[in-house]
Order: C-alpha cells, then structure tokens, then sequence
C-alpha cells in the first residue's frame, strides 16, 4: 500500500497529465458528493476540486520554470480549460443547491413544551394537523397558518379593547433563541389594529410572511410573538407568544 502511494507520488511530481486527472477526479467526485445534505460533506465537495486545480496549475508554473516547458504549458493549458468547465459546472451547483439551507440540520425539537403545528396544508408534516372547525376563543388568541409553500406563513389574531395601532411578528428558534427572519418579518407581519369595544375581533394578514432559516422537510420549533405599539406611544408591547413547529422557506 506504501509503494503504490509512493508511485502515485513520484507519477503526480513526473507526469504531468497526472495533476489534471487527478483534479479531473476531484470534480466528478465533489460532484456527486456534493448533493449529499451534510453540510461538512458539502463544503469539501465545493472546496477539494478548486485545491487540485489550483495545485495541478501551480506544478504546472513549476515545471516551466524548471525549463520543462513543453510539459509545464501543456498543463497549465490542461488545467485551465478543466478550471472553466469546473467553474461553470459549480456556478450551476450553486445556483441549484442555493435555497440549500443547513439550520436545521441539528436543530431538535423539545419535548417537554407545548408545541402547535401551523393550520392549512400539511406539506411534509403528518396527519396530525387535520382540518379543524372554524373556532372562536374566549379571549384574545393568534393563530398562524401555511400559506402557499412550506415557510411562507399567514397568521390571524383575536383581540378585544385596544388603541389604534400596530401589530407585528417576532420568531425565535426555541433551542438557541435565534432570531428567524429579522430584516423582513416585522414589516411582513405589520398589521392596523384598533376598536374600543369589548369583543373580539379578528385581525388578519392578507399576504404571506417568509421564515428563511432551514428548508423544506426539515421542521423545527420556533417561538412566535405578537407585539403592540399604539399610535399615541413610544414603547412596544409583547401582547402574546405561541409556539409552533415550522419549515424554513427553500428558494
């Protein structure tokens, strides 16, 4: 086994068709490899194919300038045209496997807390999330529901006497209390509130808000929580929170 690693050695020094195959073999190895959904898996595969073009070009530089300039220009050539198909091959990987999102990947769901599921379409969830009837609660409640895709959301909220103001989303992944979606989702989420009576009213969003961590079939916990600003006040109040098993958005 020394030997034959050695010879292997003494061909890629020696030879110099041997770096390109060998770089050649890196890239159809990454290539396939690289759609294995293990993110250390997915960066080798990304990354090894680049370092043996990069040493098979720099052993070509070498071989130039130890005057063997027949050999060192043929795989410097060599190297270059598989560094460009390898770039547009990648590029094309990339472009595929960019909605690729490992969040998840080691993300649990607890146990021993109250999970809801999000009502509407299953998506990859199981049956546990039936259609139920339509139910008005007894005091002020959110709800949030799987919009047209898994990580696109809606959400609806009951609530009685309140100023005019403002209502909008916080999520949270449970285990790690990241923040999901901060840029957007206040913004997404925004809703005009405001009646003086006792009752409950019911508060809805018209369009889809977008939970980018994670990808599709991988669900994990994510707490969400309704705040309140009132027109005629600086501060922000947390009204409620729920929790939820929830799907990131795959673009």
């Amino acid at each position: 086994m020394i030997k034959e690693i050695k010879k292997i050695i003494k061909a890629y020094k020696e030879k110099w068709f041997v770096p390109v195959l060998f770089a050649a073999f890196c890239g159809i190895i990454g290539t396939i490899t690289i759609f294995i959904q293990n993110e250390i898996i997915f960066y080798i595969s990304l990354y090894l194919p680049f370092l043996a073009i990069l040493a098979s070009g720099i052993t070509g530089i070498i071989r130039i300038f130890m005057k063997n300039y027949k050999a060192g220009i043929l795989q410097i050539i060599s190297t270059g045209m598989l560094g460009l198909v390898g770039l547009f091959i990648i590029l094309g990987i990339i472009f595929r496997l960019h909605p690729y999102d490992f969040y998840a990947d080691s993300l649990k769901i607890p146990d021993n807390i109250e999970i809801n599921i999000p009502k509407g379409q299953t998506f990859g969830f199981s049956d546990e999330n039936k259609p139920e009837p339509i139910r008005i609660p007894k005091d002020k409640d959110f709800e949030l529901y799987n919009a047209s895709q898994p990580g696109l959301y809606n959400y609806e909220i009951w609530l009685s006497k309140i100023d005019s103001g403002k209502i909008y989303l916080k999520a949270y992944e449970i285990t790690k209390n990241d923040g999901l979606s901060e840029g957007m989702l206040r913004m997404k989420s925004e809703l005009i509130i405001g009646h003086s009576n006792d009752s409950l009213i019911k508060y809805e969003t018209n369009d889809s808000f977008t939970i980018y961590e994670g990808d599709w079939g991988k669900p994990y916990a994510a707490r969400f929580e309704v705040w309140y600003k009132a027109n005629n006040s600086n501060e922000d109040i947390k009204l409620l929170e729920k929790n939820y098993k929830i799907e990131g958005w795959q673009r």
